[in-house]
């Protein structure tokens, strides 16, 4: 039987690991685990199978390796020239994170220390300075400021028509049954105060996209990130006023917490699973590294964090919020 070429099985070893439908949140509950098997979105597959390819032909052209078998001791010098040649701490995670999937094993598994990761080397657009040439913000202006109002992602914006739209008897605005990554649907809020530039959609015909397409040059994660911004002060002032809520002074809470052992590992079931329990903590969530010194409430934070479709408070601190409180 003829060998099958090495893109063929990086292929292969990744289509089997395929969960597009299924929620990477609910998947995460159920194993018990912050990153279950499996990939949950093409984009994500796509990503893999990018990084999965480079790696098997650097394999294949450096050591004439023809299997990813005989490929796998060389990962860590992979990663290793990937360093060496100055590439992003990000680039160089995705690397790793695609050679996890590629091979069924974790980061711990790779005997090498990558680069810590900072806010200020990202290189995808994340401000407006960094946003590309050609796009025109007057011809798109009611694409932007829906975005601005939405945190939306690109494929969500493409995909939302005008019967999702809906106007509460307060006033607020929310769209409904949004399809986010991994298959996961929730509702979010429409930003107080730009409810407008969302409701002059509404009365679009039904079952056509608000949008026919999104310009390939708008710096979508930008808008996603003014939102947070945003609407973690809106609700903050919102809790403050309804609840009397004082940032400054807020009482510890109980959390969910899995147990450690001394010399710092979890304690686990027979089956794997981590013991939790409950434990009080602070109600505060402190940045490290960089934003060290920064701090927010996490109640609003997990609230921005189930707007813009994620579930770790960890993700909207080093992603999206940039002030102190």
């Amino acid at each position: 039987m003829k060998q099958k070429s090495m893109v063929r099985q990086v292929q292969e070893a990744l289509q089997d690991q395929l969960r597009i439908g299924e929620s990477r949140h609910d998947a995460k509950k159920a194993e018990n685990t912050h990153s279950p098997a499996g990939i949950f979105s093409y984009r994500t597959f796509e990503t893999y199978m990018k990084q999965g390819c480079a790696f098997a032909n650097w394999a294949k052209a450096q050591y004439k390796c023809r299997t990813l078998e005989a490929a796998r001791p060389y990962v860590e010098t992979y990663l290793q020239s990937g360093i060496d040649r100055r590439l992003s701490a990000y680039t160089l995670s995705t690397q790793r994170a695609a050679l996890c999937k590629l091979y069924g094993c974790t980061a711990r598994d790779f005997a090498i220390q990558l680069p810590e990761r900072r806010r200020e080397d990202i290189q995808r657009s994340r401000n407006e300075a960094a946003r590309d040439y050609g796009f025109s913000k007057e011809n798109n202006a009611d694409i932007l400021a829906f975005a601005r109002a939405t945190g939306l992602r690109r494929h969500e914006l493409a995909a939302v028509k005008p019967e999702q739209i809906r106007q509460n008897t307060d006033g607020s605005v929310m769209i409904c049954q949004i399809k986010g990554k991994g298959g996961k649907v929730r509702d979010i809020d429409v930003l107080p105060g730009k409810e407008e530039a969302v409701l002059k959609f509404a009365g679009n015909p039904a079952g056509r996209p608000v949008f026919s397409s999104v310009p390939s040059h708008m710096d979508v994660h930008g808008c996603r990130r003014e939102y947070a911004n945003a609407m973690y002060h809106s609700y903050q002032e919102k809790l403050r006023k309804t609840e009397g809520r004082d940032f400054r002074n807020l009482p510890p809470i109980w959390e969910l917490r899995p147990i450690r052992k001394p010399n710092g590992s979890y304690l686990k079931y027979p089956d794997g699973r981590r013991v939790k329990e409950w434990q009080l903590v602070s109600s505060y969530y402190r940045c490290k590294n960089d934003r060290k010194g920064v701090v927010y409430d996490k109640k609003v934070m997990l609230y921005v964090s189930r707007q813009l479709g994620h579930n770790r408070i960890s993700v909207i601190a080093g992603h999206y919020l940039n002030g102190d409180d």
